[in-house]
């Protein structure tokens, strides 16, 4: 259909507030995942987000499937995120970096993805990782639960 030959920033305007369609998210993904210099390991950042957009790509042939081994769900204070979003919006000058906007956006995701965070802790596969601190006690964190998981440098699995 049409809107798959749209570019994000054609599709809906940051501006809005609002998140970006799971169709339209998930077949960027799809094309992505057909590129012939595709990685066999690879790290998603916000993909799947919805119980929609996991049953979309459950339905990708199998060359596409995600296997998805960890998922890892980033988690910090309302407070902790505000001031996140007030220090971005006082260095980028972007237009979405409102308090009504961040409100909404936080609403909508936390109405989209609990079911689907529900489901990656009932197969086994979430980790929640603590993002205050610094970026090196962050990093840690993620390196420590990563390595429980049996998941090493890059990914890898240790022989």
């Amino acid at each position: 259909t049409e809107i798959y030959t749209l570019s994000l920033h054609d599709a809906l305007p940051i501006s809005t507030g609002r998140l970006v369609p799971d169709e339209l998210i998930a077949e960027l993904i799809r094309r992505r995942l057909t590129d012939p210099e595709r990685l066999d390991q690879f790290v998603l950042d916000g993909f799947p987000r919805t119980l929609t957009q996991a049953e979309i790509a459950e339905h990708w042939p199998d060359g596409m499937r995600l296997d998805l081994t960890v998922v890892l769900q980033f988690v910090a204070p309302d407070s902790e995120l505000a001031r996140r979003i007030d220090e971005r919006a006082a260095e980028s000058e972007r237009t979405d970096d409102t308090k009504e906007i961040w409100r909404q956006r936080l609403a909508e995701y936390e109405d989209s993805v609990q079911p689907l965070l529900d489901l990656y802790r009932r197969q086994g596969i979430l980790l929640e990782i603590d993002v205050t601190g610094t970026v090196d006690a962050v990093q840690d964190r993620i390196v420590l639960a990563l390595g429980a998981r049996g998941l090493g440098a890059h990914g890898s699995r240790p022989a």
